[in-house]
Formats: structure tokens, sequence, C-alpha cells
């Protein structure tokens, strides 16, 4: 996970990804993404981030239909472990940009109806003007957007969890 540095950095020692690029929620919960075990045989963590939604709602990965995925993220939500969800970030890409907000309100909604805690990414990308920089390809997040991301809007979030 490209991420996982900026979060290594920020939590040095707490963090570790089994995050699989390419992938959606469907094939991490059958545990056919390259790396994990069927959910949730390979979640060691106390704190488990999901962040699905772009590749769920993209044709080239076989798009998860909307309540397919809401049920994904319920399943995800229901280990022992403490789950918070993350919301895809925007995107500016036209292939991507119409499906992409629907998996985002899903993920809100999902999130309000378990009391699972929210990064929402999206919403704090787009509070910053210019978040459109972020993107070196209108979907993937730049350097700087990635560290504007762990900053800006997972911190807060994480932080405000941790200091409970």
């Amino acid at each position: 996970m490209l991420a996982a540095p900026y979060w290594q950095a920020r939590w040095p020692g707490r963090v570790t990804s089994n995050a699989v690029g390419g992938t959606n929620s469907v094939q991490l919960l059958a545990g056919t993404d390259g790396l994990n075990k069927p959910w949730p045989e390979s979640v060691g963590a106390a704190v488990v981030v999901i962040k699905h939604g772009t590749n769920d709602g993209t044709p080239a990965y076989g798009v998860t239909p909307i309540d397919t995925y809401k049920a994904n993220l319920r399943a995800f939500a229901s280990i022992p472990q403490f789950v918070i969800f993350e919301t895809p970030d925007p995107n500016t890409d036209p292939s991507r940009d119409a499906a992409i907000p629907a998996y985002t309100q899903a993920m809100r909604e999902v999130a309000a109806e378990l009391h699972v805690p929210l990064i929402d990414t999206d919403a704090c990308w787009r509070a910053h003007t210019g978040w459109e920089g972020f993107l070196t390809d209108g979907t993937h997040a730049s350097p700087e957007g990635r560290q504007f991301t762990v900053d800006a809007c997972v911190a807060p979030v994480i932080e405000a969890i941790t200091c409970r």
C-alpha cells in the first residue's frame, strides 16, 4: 500500500499494512486478493482500517453492486477488533468519477448504521482548495496527497480515538 509509509512515519512501530492495490472488497472478504486469507483470518491487529470502494465501482475490477458492498462493509465490521472505515479519495477520472461517490456514500451510511468511526477522506480532501493537485492521474494520490491524508484526514480521527 503506497500510503503505509506515511502512516508508519506518523505512528512508528504501530502500523502494518495488509492492503493490496488493485483489489476490491469482494476479494478482501473472500481472501482472493493475493495476500489475505478469507476475512478475518489474516487480521492480527487490534485496530483495523478498511478503505475500499474505488475499485468496487470500477468496471475494470468488476463492479461490486452497492448492496453487496454494504454487506461486505458490515462483514468487515463484525470482527472483535476495533474497526475504522476510511472513504475512498475523491478523483477526477471520468471513468471512475461517476461511480465512486455512491460507494463513498454507502460507506458513510454503513458507518453511521453500525457506529463505526469514519475517516472521511473524500470530504477532507474536498474541503481543501486545490485538492485535485493531490492526484497524479485523476485517481491515485501523489506523495503530497498521501501526506495530506495522514496529517489532515486520518490523524484527527485516530488520535481522538487513541486519546479516549
